[in-house]
């Protein structure tokens, strides 16, 4: 993701590994989900909106699952209405 470097985002899929565990990256699925990269999303990140609803939708579902690790982006949790806030 552009959030994080690539060297932190392949920490966290090896603990994710260590512990027999899936991964998930939000971002990645948000991008996958869209059909979108981040900065189409984002209008190069001057209009967050569209992708916060579907970053949270996102959320929502990834959060409902058993061992597995979630990447998430700097935006996640600071919303006041996604799956970690409410």
């Amino acid at each position: 993701t552009e959030a994080i470097d690539n060297e932190s985002l392949d920490l966290v899929e090896k603990y994710a590994d260590k512990l027999d565990w899936s991964f998930m990256d939000t971002d990645f699925l948000v991008v996958q989900q869209t059909g979108e990269d981040v900065n189409s999303l984002t209008k190069n990140g001057t209009y967050w909106k569209r992708f916060r609803d579907v970053e949270n939708e996102v959320l929502s579902e990834v959060s409902k699952m058993e061992n597995v690790v979630i990447s998430c982006g700097g935006g996640v949790g600071v919303c006041g209405r996604c799956a970690i806030c409410s």
